[in-house]
């Protein structure tokens, strides 16, 4: 659990020479690859951190004390011949995140999830 202010894991993060800020080095070097899959025509319309509101049964699912949305961010939203992909880079597996992919999964059957991995 983090303190409110505080990253989960600190002295992660990785900029990279452009000077964009990247949670892990497999993330960025995962983005690298497929800007150059876009390039070569595999995918159209690439994406990073991609904020998606989590929908319940009756509207989207909302937080007990503040109210607000709840939500998910991806690390990549692209899009394959007619499908849509939402791709995550993990190094670990986090139980948090798996519930929320369960969530989103069941919410729209139609779009493929992919986790790539890290070290």
């Amino acid at each position: 659990m983090s303190v409110r202010g505080k990253p989960r894991q600190p002295n992660r993060r990785f900029i990279a020479p452009d000077g964009t800020k990247w949670h892990s080095r497999g993330e960025y070097y995962r983005w690298l690859v497929l800007q150059q899959m876009e390039r070569n025509g595999e995918i159209q319309r690439l994406d990073r951190q991609v904020r998606v509101d989590l929908p319940g049964a009756n509207g989207p699912i909302l937080s007990r004390k503040s109210g607000r949305k709840r939500h998910m961010v991806w690390d990549f939203r692209y899009f394959e011949t007619l499908h849509c992909v939402y791709e995550d880079h993990k190094g670990h597996p986090e139980e948090v995140w798996e519930l929320k992919a369960d969530v989103f999964a069941n919410a729209f059957p139609n779009v493929e999830i992919r986790i790539s991995k890290g070290k």
